[in-house]
């Protein structure tokens, strides 16, 4: 069900990206796909980036193993390198286009991998949307739908993090949100709206998924990783490489 599920996030988040019309341009020569490209700041205001040489930007599609790749549109942009031991085709990425949401999957897991959001807003217990947490490490530690580890401070890209495992209570659920994939239950955590709003940071029962939350120039970026055990070490290793660009 973890692989189903997962198949069924990648898919909404790259309806998400087609929704959301095209992007602003990379200023990077389409011959090199690297050099400069357009990024965002925290507000998601296209801005200037400087891309590093000899880094590819990130597009829909699937990964080479030892590839830097550059976010070229996410808000708060970085690198990722895809580890030599990694196989190519192994990692997929959607929703390239978007400011506050990317995906990087493996196919042959449905898309299972990882998922990073900057947020715009919660939920209310019912699934109706409430204001953005000012800290989401507490909102998840207080939600009674959820069953959250305790947290543990880690680093992602040199920014100080707290690290989560969190999972849904299944007898607590209050409401299945309409936001859920069809006959799963979930708990919403987090919106991206209203540039993918079809397209939350969701909570299942069973495995916890890993949530991570960074803290970058006083926002809160989400990093979610799912239970699958053949991505969950592959994913904590490509996330070990991540570098911000700002």
């Amino acid at each position: 069900m973890t692989r189903r599920r997962w198949g069924v996030v990648i898919g909404l988040l790259a309806l998400a990206a087609a929704c959301a019309g095209p992007a602003p341009s990379a200023s990077a020569p389409a011959a090199s796909n690297s050099a400069t490209a357009s990024g965002g700041t925290q507000s998601a205001s296209p801005t200037p980036l400087d891309i590093p040489p000899g880094v590819t930007l990130l597009r829909d599609g699937t990964l080479r193993s030892g590839v830097t790749y550059a976010t070229p549109h996410f808000a708060i942009p970085f690198t990722v390198t895809v580890p030599t031991s990694t196989p190519d085709r192994f990692w997929f990425a959607t929703s390239t286009s978007l400011t506050r949401a990317i995906a990087i999957g493996d196919p042959e897991a449905e898309g299972s991998g990882i998922a990073f959001y900057l947020p715009t807003g919660g939920f209310n217990g019912d699934g109706s949307p409430a204001p953005l947490p000012a800290d989401f490490v507490t909102w998840l530690e207080h939600d009674p739908q959820l069953s959250a580890s305790q947290p543990r401070a880690v680093s992602v890209g040199g920014r100080p993090a707290t690290q989560l495992d969190v999972a849904a209570i299944p007898g607590e659920i209050s409401a299945v949100p309409g936001l859920c994939p069809a006959h799963l239950s979930c708990v919403l955590v987090a919106s991206t709206t209203p540039e993918a709003p079809l397209q939350p940071l969701l909570i299942y029962p069973g495995i916890p998924q890993r949530v991570i939350v960074v803290d970058v120039d006083g926002g809160q970026l989400l990093i979610d990783i799912q239970p699958d055990v053949v991505v969950r070490r592959p994913a904590q290793r490509l996330l070990a490489s991540l570098q911000f660009l700002h």
